[in-house]
């Protein structure tokens, strides 16, 4: 609007033109003075940045290159076996104790000297006016303020080339120690994995490390030869990990074509109940980092070493440690069932984890988490066992026998003197009256453990289908509610599954 007017009496484009001349910006603010033959424009002035202090981030940028470089000493260090390292560690702690030293007594010095003080009584000696008698003066007085700043400026110098020599020291021993204390654990290929015309990435006999999506995934081995799990991410309990074999999730597979299946006759085929199977939980208090539990468990070991039933249950501990029955009693009990699984039975099935791609639980502050989210545990999977991330959309909000929604069963709590009802999230009850958990007296179930079976199902289906069970799919509501093809994963033996539609 202003621009319009300002254009109906003067030439808009002269001004912006003369105002860009002197570094304005037209401020439609016009001063003509007395006689008309001067006129002010009023612009305000356009603040230029240098080119260095435009770039964007520059700080997070700095950060990443030495976050960078660290990585890279920390990698060349670990080239070195850990006695040499040791050896070049207990060499710079000994040069930083003597470097430290030195600089204690650099410093001493420089506060004993205060040199700030003698050279302002020098210049107090100064004579004016600065001629004859008292030039001599002044000159052996200006020499002498000369003599001192010289002597605090060597004294500056040789404490910067302490301090420089101190943190050189500490940093290399510093990368030293994290190379000595790295676990020296195998790395995950991600560029040298065998993948398919299509894309896919195959998982080959030997099993290579591989974190990658479910999607991108293509089995080589027979299905036979597999242990699949799922495994879901939580704050609390940080993982809880539930293994599934190709028959019990046939058996599920199998229920949910009994329940989410058009049956114009109403019969139905009664399935068994068969209990959800025993889980792997990680809590967070289990992990070491940034608490004080890495030394009470030390602590506690060297206490058992010194008495004589601390020696036997280290010696028991040896021996159970490779093997994690959690289903013997006593010794004899582990070494029986040893002797069954291992010794006598020379094909061992491969791992094949699945994990979902939600609840990571990154900077969460419920009642006081410990806040260890991120995808750091997946990549710790993923160094020893294939990991696929599949998609965990629904999966604690379904029943895995009925595929039906689920509900928390409700509590009473005293809040602030007055009893309430609240829901018990870590619990999930199935209302569905045709279930087979329901009709079994076992519709309550463990929320975690159920979504953990539920991952391995979605993941595992995903797998071989190459789709997504429509329970879990996220791409299905009330704007998109049309019928959907999927081809079921074979029931164990084939590689082709029969047709089937499900309409949501």
């Amino acid at each position: 609007m202003k621009d319009a007017s300002f254009n109906a009496f003067f030439d808009l484009k002269k001004i912006t033109e003369v105002c860009m001349e002197n570094g304005l910006k037209f401020a439609h603010n016009v001063y003509i003075l007395p006689g008309a033959k001067t006129v002010r424009i009023l612009g305000n002035l356009q603040k230029t940045t240098s080119v260095e202090r435009c770039t964007i981030n520059s700080r997070a940028k700095n950060k990443n290159e030495g976050e960078q470089e660290a990585s890279a000493r920390v990698q060349i260090e670990e080239k070195n076996p850990k006695a040499i390292l040791q050896d070049e560690i207990n060499l710079l702690t000994t040069e930083i104790s003597a470097l430290e030293s030195q600089l204690k007594k650099a410093y001493k010095d420089r506060n004993n000297q205060r040199f700030y003080i003698e050279i302002k009584a020098q210049k107090q000696k100064w004579l004016w006016p600065n001629e004859g008698a008292n030039r001599e003066i002044n000159d052996s007085t200006w020499n002498c303020i000369e003599y001192l700043k010289n002597k605090r400026y060597r004294i500056y110098l040789h404490i910067q080339d302490l301090q420089e020599k101190l943190s050189f020291a500490r940093q290399s021993r510093h990368f030293k120690l994290m190379a000595r204390n790295t676990r020296r654990l195998p790395q995950i290929k991600k560029d040298t994995q065998t993948s398919h015309a299509d894309g896919k990435k195959k998982i080959t006999d030997d099993i290579p490390n591989l974190l990658d999506k479910v999607e991108n995934i293509k089995l080589q081995s027979a299905l036979e030869d597999f242990i699949f799990s799922g495994t879901d991410n939580g704050i609390k309990t940080m993982t809880e990990t539930v293994a599934l074999s190709l028959q019990r999730y046939n058996y599920h597979l199998d229920l949910y074509r009994l329940y989410n299946s058009d049956n114009s006759s109403g019969e139905r085929k009664e399935y068994k109940f068969q209990a959800l199977p025993r889980s792997m939980n990680i809590y967070s208090k289990d992990v070491d980092i940034g608490t004080g539990e890495a030394y009470m468990r030390r602590w506690r070991n060297q206490r058992k070493k010194k008495s004589k039933n601390g020696q036997e249950c280290c010696i028991y501990k040896e021996k159970l440690a490779n093997l994690s029955f959690k289903t013997a009693d006593t010794i004899d009990d582990v070494f029986f069932l040893h002797k069954q699984k291992y010794q006598n039975n020379s094909r061992r099935l491969k791992p094949l984890l699945f994990i979902g791609d939600r609840g990571t639980g990154v900077g969460s502050s419920i009642r006081s988490g410990l806040r260890y989210g991120g995808n750091w545990k997946m990549e710790n999977h993923a160094r020893y066992a294939p990991v696929g991330i599949t998609n965990e959309h629904n999966t604690s909000q379904v029943c895995v026998y009925c595929f039906k929604k689920i509900i928390h069963p409700k509590r009473t709590r005293i809040i602030q003197g007055i009893e309430r009802s609240v829901d018990c999230n870590g619990s999930s009850i199935c209302i569905n009256r045709e279930c087979t958990s329901f009709k079994a007296n076992r519709s309550v179930q463990s929320r975690d453990q159920q979504s953990a079976v539920a991952i391995c199902i979605s993941g595992l289906y995903t797998l071989l289908s190459g789709t997504t069970l429509p329970v879990f799919s996220s791409k299905i509501g009330h704007s998109n509610t049309d019928l959907i093809k999927t081809a079921p994963p074979p029931s164990g033996t084939g590689s082709e599954g029969r047709a089937s539609s499900h309409r949501t």
